[in-house]
């Protein structure tokens, strides 16, 4: 802290100066863990939002590394709960990370559950490719759109993946059971039509 605090209000170093990946201070202290440092970077106005490489930003890597205390500064100084990076939002970041925690921390600050990358790939969809049970309800009881978007809906994510356990939460929340696999299904009609 001694150091950061030198090179900032002694030095004038600029707290939102990136190396050649655009990592900043801020993703640096988030990744030694260093709440304090965090703190204080952001006290002295460093930005949250500011993208590193493949635009991901602080809360993207506190997200995907479970570190709900740094959620919550982050959050607290004016991180987008829903921004958006090659990982998806912040929400994909903890998902994928199998945080549940984490994913409780994001969802009670209002992220979009149901906010979609590459057409269908939802936190639920992330939710049920990574295994994780815990999510996919968490994300069910803030209101994940269980019908899906696109042709991949969460009941054949999961029966693709042979998650059985899963059908039970998402039918309940009103999966439709009857939703056809067209994409599979004209696949195999075509490979033995031939």
């Amino acid at each position: 802290m001694a150091v950061c605090v030198y090179l900032v209000e002694q030095l004038g170093v600029n707290v939102d100066a990136a190396d050649d990946k655009g990592d900043t201070p801020l993703k640096y202290a988030l990744g030694s863990g260093n709440l304090d440092i965090v703190r204080y970077l952001l006290d002295h106005d460093a930005d949250p939002e500011k993208p590193g490489e493949h635009g991901a930003t602080a809360l993207h890597v506190a997200a995907g590394a479970g570190m709900c205390e740094m959620i919550e500064v982050l959050l607290s100084k004016g991180a987008d709960v829903n921004s958006v990076s090659f990982r998806g939002t912040p929400l994909h970041a903890a998902i994928v990370g199998k945080h549940d925690a984490a994913v409780k921390t994001l969802l009670n600050h209002h992220a979009d559950c149901n906010k979609a990358m590459a057409i269908h790939y939802t936190p639920l969809i992330a939710a049920i490719h990574v295994r994780s049970l815990k999510c996919v309800k968490l994300l069910i009881k803030e209101g994940a759109d269980v019908k899906g978007v696109g042709p991949l809906t969460p009941l054949i994510a999961a029966a693709d993946d042979g998650l059985t356990d899963f059908n039970k939460p998402l039918l309940a929340a009103g999966a439709d059971a009857d939703v056809r696999d067209d994409v599979r299904f004209s696949f195999s009609w075509r490979s033995t039509a031939n």
